[in-house]
């Protein structure tokens, strides 16, 4: 088995018409006014693909960690049901992260271990860390400012 995707969201949603999985909020770095902070809603969406010749049915654990402390601790469970793909969502509802450090959710399996890491930071953190944003303006070279105006006409 191999995981495909991994990812951490706000929010995530099954379409009841296309059963097709969005992911709204994706999460890539958590900035935090003050710890420990709660999020009350979190989902993590896993896509997996069966190898030839797997079981349809997996056993494991899902990890919930930050830095070396064990926030969760459940069991998790795969079912193919004669596919090739499957995938889970886990919602949590309210995670409390106690301070900065890295964050990570692990799925264990026998003989796997995936993980998706999100970096936690705190306010003084983020005014140093932030990305510049910049603005760009760009000029139309006067051999083409002809045929610009009269596109916008």
């Amino acid at each position: 088995m191999k995981l495909k995707l991994a990812l951490v969201a706000k929010e995530i949603i099954i379409s009841h018409d296309s059963g097709v999985p969005s992911a709204i909020g994706i999460m890539e770095r958590i900035n935090a006014e003050s710890f420990p902070t709660l999020f009350p809603q979190l989902g993590f969406l896993t896509v997996w693909k069966r190898e030839p010749g797997e079981p349809d049915e997996f056993n494991g654990q899902l990890v919930v960690q930050l830095g070396a402390t064990e926030l969760l601790r459940d069991s998790m469970s795969l079912s193919f049901r004669g596919n090739d793909f499957t995938r889970t969502v886990i919602h949590f509802q309210g995670l409390v992260i106690p301070a900065p450090g890295e964050l990570e959710f692990r799925c264990e399996f026998e003989g796997l271990v995936v993980k998706y890491q999100i970096s936690v930071v705190g306010r003084s953190s983020i005014e140093k860390t932030s990305p510049e944003v910049k603005e760009t303006e760009f000029a139309v070279p006067e051999s083409k400012q002809g045929a610009v105006a009269k596109a916008e006409k």
